[in-house]
């Protein structure tokens, strides 16, 4: 067995460089792991590593909070180091040094996401006993709210992460996401059906539209149950028109008609990528920084570099994968506004006849540019939704909305949410 316990936590350095690498590669420590040994034994957490991991290793992460210490303890060890902030993103706050010649952002900007991203994740589902969403924030509305669930999809070979982010439809802003380098498509198709038999029946479903998610979406919609979670738009096609059969027809030149077609996911071009990872990133960076509100979406921001040619990508020692996921999310929800209108019909954290998607929408039109889009995020919905709110007598928390249910599944799951 190997250890690595004292690395420098500078991704500039050569050492730190690597060390981050072995870091992003490790399965992470989860303390479900306890009871997963114990109920099932030392092959289940041996398969758990080597299915969130692509170098066998485990990382074990504790914040001071986690340790039990409180911020009057950090306040009096920031002292100890003399107020030097360096030493304590790296000692204390368990930080990497992020901002380099070629980073895309400046140091004070990432400082401020730093404030909204390092929070301690509240919950977590769990997947075949090895794959594991994590919880941003308690959901509200679980089962009858159209939550946004945008996937980038790897092969499952260890080099890039499939990974999922989940998206409150009410203020666009992550609740829970997943990672794994190792998930297979298969997998992948099954921890989505769970993820909407269990606990989000009218989610909707945006993975990107590669080779890998080609092959995930012709899964998923063998199945009419799943189709209708999974969101497509209507494109106009060329397809081959044939009348009738022809023993000639081999040797006539084909003839094509405009055809509309439903194309399910988002196809991620070099446009559109553009438009994900300078727009949308820029503005959310720049104007909505609270909506970076998880540490691992923002470990994968730091990492980003501006190349040669100007285009914006991780660095060879980091990934882009989750924020991607997050980006194909927010791209349908910016771009795609009309097609996404079918699938999202409830936004609201309380069941409201008053408050509709319509409304919304009047709002959001006309985006042309990055102050556009930062007005369309933060919308003039809030008032809607405050008035629907205010004027609702239906108000149902998520508890009253679970107790309705009869799955068994779902009750156990509010006991493991109760117990957050």
């Amino acid at each position: 067995m190997r250890n690595y316990t004292k690395i420098k936590s500078n991704l500039d350095n050569p050492s730190g460089a690597f060390a981050y690498n072995l870091i992003t590669s490790a399965a992470k420590w989860d303390e479900m792991l306890y009871d997963l040994y114990f109920e099932k034994g030392e092959d289940a957490v041996r398969e758990y590593v080597e299915s969130n991991s692509d170098n066998n290793f485990m990382y074990i992460e504790y914040s001071y909070k986690q340790l039990g210490k409180d911020d009057k303890w950090l306040a009096k060890m920031i002292k100890e180091l003399n107020n030097d902030m360096v030493l304590v993103k790296r000692e204390l706050l368990l930080q990497w040094t992020y901002s380099s010649s070629d980073s895309v952002f400046k140091e004070e900007e990432l400082d401020l996401l730093s404030r909204y991203a390092d929070k301690d994740y509240v919950g977590k589902l769990i997947f075949k006993d090895k794959y594991i969403m994590y919880m941003i924030k308690k959901p509200s509305n679980l089962y009858k709210k159209n939550w946004i669930v945008s996937i980038d999809i790897a092969g499952g070979l260890g080099k890039d992460k499939t990974a999922i982010t989940v998206i409150d439809p009410l203020d666009n802003k992550p609740i829970m996401v997943m990672y794994n380098n190792t998930m297979t498509v298969p997998d992948l198709v099954e921890v989505v059906k769970e993820l909407i038999d269990t606990y989000m029946p009218n989610a909707v479903i945006i993975p990107e539209r590669n080779n890998m998610g080609t092959t995930f979406i012709e899964l998923m919609i063998k199945s009419p149950k799943y189709e209708r979670n999974m969101f497509y738009s209507i494109k106009t096609r060329k397809t081959e028109k044939i009348v009738q059969e022809d023993k000639n027809l081999f040797r006539k030149k084909p003839k094509y008609v405009n055809r509309e077609t439903r194309v399910f996911g988002i196809d991620t071009t070099t446009k559109n990528r553009k438009i994900m990872t300078e727009d949308i990133l820029s503005m959310l960076v720049k104007e909505r920084p609270d909506h970076i509100n998880n540490r691992d979406i923002f470990a994968e921001i730091k990492t980003l570099e501006k190349t040669k040619t100007g285009k914006i990508e991780h660095s060879s020692n980091g990934h882009d994968d989750l924020l991607m996921s997050y980006l194909i999310g927010m791209y349908t929800i910016l771009y795609e506004q009309e097609a996404l209108k079918r699938f999202v019909k409830v936004v609201e954290d309380y069941v409201s006849p008053i408050h509709k998607l319509e409304e919304v929408n009047k709002t959001n039109s006309n985006i042309i540019s990055i102050g556009n889009i930062s007005k369309l995020i933060e919308g003039s919905s809030n008032s809607i939704i405050d008035e629907a709110l205010r004027n609702s007598m239906n108000k149902r928390t998520l508890e009253q909305d679970v107790l309705e249910s009869t799955k068994k599944s779902r009750t156990r799951f509010l006991d493991k949410l109760n117990s957050i």
